[in-house]
C-alpha cells in the first residue's frame, strides 16, 4: 500500500476521519441490526451474535488502521528531524563561515568555521565590543554589530527566495564579507535569516596595495614589464605599450609577428637568441639584484634592468624588466666618438706637421751655420 497519501493531511485531520469512519461504521452496523430485527424477531439472538462478530472485525480493522496511522505520523515526524540532523552536519562540515536567525534577527545556529573564525577574531573585535564572547553567540542579536539596526532589519525583512544582499563591514580593523539572504519554509513563509561571511581584512589590504601599485606604475615616466615565474608577460604599464607601439614598425623588420596588443602571456625570451643563457641568469638572481644589459632590435638599442620578484616568503613569483631606448643616445655617442676620432687624427696630423717643420727648421738653420763658417 502506498502510504504517500496520508502525508497530504495533517494529524488533526486523519485523526478527525478515523473518528468520523468509526462512527459511519458503527450506526451502519446498528442500523441493520435494528432493520433486520424488527423483520424477523426470532433471528434477533443470532443477528446480535453476528453484529458481536463484526464488531470485533471492525474493532480489528480499526486497531488496524489505528498502526498504519501511527506508522504515518511517526515517519512523518521522523522525516524533518533527519532532515534537520543531515542539513546540520552539512553545515558543520562547510568551509565557509555560516550564521541562521529566526524572525527576531537573533542567533540560533553557527557552524564550525565560524566558531572558530570568531574565536581568532574576538581579541580585535573586543577593541570595538569589549563584550563580545564567542561562546554566547546563541540568542544573542546580530544587530549589535550594526550601528543602525532598523535599516539593515528593513533590508533583511524585504529579501524575496532567492535574493541576497552583499555587504562589507568594518570591525576596528577587520573588514567582514557579508551575503545575507531569508531562509523560507515550502510555502514561502519566512522563518528567518542566514549570512555567510568571510574575514577579507587581508585580501582587502593585498587588492588595495595592488591596485596602488598599479596606479603607480601606470603613472610611471618609464617602460615598466612584469611576467610570472615562467617569464610569460603578465603586466606591461602604459608607457610601455605607448613606446612599444612606435617602435613596432622597426621591431617588425627583426620579428614579422611582433603585436604590442598581444604581449600578454607571450614569452619575453620572442627576443632572445638565447633564451636558456638569459633563463639562467634570471633564475640566479637574488632579492635586490639586478642584470643590466643592452640589446639590439635591428637598429634600435634597448638598455634593460631586470630583476626577481619575491613574495613575504621570499618565494619567487615572477621577474621585472625596466628598459629605455636609448638608441639615440647610441647614435649621437657614436657620432661624438667619430668627431673625437677625427680631431685627434687631425691633432696627430697637425703635430706630426710641426715636428717635421721643426725638424727642417733646425736642419736649415744647421746648414746656413755651416756655410757660414
Amino acid at each position: 500500500m502506498n502510504f504517500a497519501f496520508f502525508h497530504k493531511f495533517t494529524i488533526k485531520q486523519l485523526v478527525v476521519s478515523f473518528i468520523m469512519l468509526t462512527c459511519l461504521a458503527l450506526v451502519a452496523n446498528l442500523s441493520i441490526l435494528y432493520y433486520e430485527a424488527s423483520i424477523a424477531p426470532e433471528t434477533s439472538a443470532e443477528l446480535w451474535q453476528g453484529a458481536i462478530t463484526s464488531t470485533a472485525i471492525a474493532s480489528g480493522i480499526a486497531l488496524l488502521f489505528m498502526a498504519m496511522l501511527y506508522s504515518v505520523m511517526k515517519v512523518r515526524a521522523l522525516k524533518p528531524l533527519e532532515e534537520a540532523s543531515t542539513l546540520s552536519s552539512t553545515m558543520a562540515g562547510l568551509g565557509t563561515n555560516v550564521l541562521i536567525t529566526d524572525n527576531n534577527d537573533e542567533l540560533i545556529y553557527a557552524n564550525r568555521k565560524s566558531h572558530e573564525n570568531l574565536e581568532q577574531l574576538a581579541p580585535e573585535i573586543r577593541k570595538t565590543f569589549p563584550n563580545f564572547d564567542p561562546s554566547k553567540l546563541m540568542g544573542s542579536s546580530i544587530h549589535q554589530f550594526h550601528k543602525d539596526p532598523n535599516r539593515i532589519r528593513k533590508i533583511l525583512n524585504a529579501l524575496q527566495p532567492g535574493e541576497q544582499h552583499n555587504a562589507i563591514i568594518n570591525i576596528g580593523s577587520i573588514k567582514l564579507s557579508l551575503n545575507a539572504g531569508g531562509v523560507f519554509d515550502e510555502k514561502g513563509r519566512r522563518n528567518g535569516s542566514y549570512v555567510e561571511w568571510q574575514d577579507v581584512t587581508a585580501s582587502t589590504a593585498a587588492e588595495n596595495k595592488s591596485n596602488m601599485l598599479g596606479s603607480t606604475m601606470e603613472g610611471l615616466g618609464t617602460n615598466v614589464l612584469i611576467t610570472n615565474d615562467n617569464e610569460e608577460l603578465v603586466y606591461a604599464n602604459k608607457q610601455s605599450y605607448t613606446n612599444l607601439e612606435n617602435l613596432a614598425p622597426v621591431i617588425r623588420k627583426t620579428f614579422p609577428d611582433f603585436d604590442p596588443s598581444k604581449l600578454m602571456g607571450s614569452s619575453i625570451h620572442q627576443f632572445h637568441k638565447d633564451p636558456s643563457r638569459i633563463k639562467a641568469i634570471l633564475h640566479a638572481l637574488k632579492p635586490g639584484q639586478q642584470h643590466e644589459a643592452i640589446i639590439g632590435i635591428g637598429d634600435i638599442k634597448l638598455s634593460l634592468n631586470a630583476g626577481a620578484v619575491f613574495n613575504a616568503e621570499g618565494n619567487r613569483i615572477g621577474f621585472y624588466v625596466e628598459w629605455q631606448d636609448v638608441t639615440q643616445k647610441y647614435l649621437l655617442e657614436n657620432q661624438i666618438q667619430t668627431i673625437a676620432g677625427s680631431i685627434n687624427t687631425a691633432t696627430r696630423d697637425i703635430s706630426q706637421g710641426n715636428l717635421n717643420l721643426s725638424e727642417r727648421t733646425e736642419s736649415q738653420a744647421a746648414s746656413i751655420e755651416q756655410t757660414t763658417a
